[in-house]
């Protein structure tokens, strides 16, 4: 089931499918929520117009609800494509890049043991307890006078 979900999301990182909307794209650990897939598909609204109106030539003249044959199909069309639309994103797509959304989080979760050293602490820059106890030239006593040793 890895192989499917990895080349779903190989389609899915090709700029070319998210033309023109390539800055609705979400970065590879962000989630596809529902509300996202609906926005999108609300997006790709005049394509899916465009569509509907090409599907006009293909099928047969209906009228619904009293509608001319042309808008009643047109409509019907759009309706139909909206709804695979959204149904072919939530069920195929949103679902391999969500679980590689959940692994991306994951991994940027974990701590880099090879970045490790970098945070932590240099004990040749800290103080020693000798630096504490040896004599200054002058104190402040906890009253502000000078004081010299």
């Amino acid at each position: 089931m890895r192989w499917f979900e990895d080349v779903i999301n190989a389609m899915t990182d090709m700029d070319w499918q998210w033309y023109p909307y390539l800055a609705l794209r979400p970065e590879k650990d962000e989630k596809m929520t529902t509300l996202y897939i609906l926005r999108l598909t609300l997006w790709h609204l005049p394509m899916l117009v465009l569509f509907s109106l090409i599907m006009i030539f293909f099928l047969p003249p209906i009228s619904i609800a009293g509608l001319a044959p042309p808008i009643s199909m047109m409509l019907t069309a759009l309706f139909y494509f909206m709804l695979a639309y959204f149904i072919l994103m939530r069920l195929i797509v949103a679902p391999a890049w969500n679980r590689r959304a959940n692994r991306l989080h994951k991994e940027k979760r974990k701590p880099d043991i090879s970045r490790l050293s970098e945070h932590l602490v240099d004990t040749d820059a800290l103080p020693l307890a000798r630096d504490f106890t040896e004599p200054t030239e002058s104190r402040v006593s906890l009253i502000g006078n000078r004081t010299e040793d």
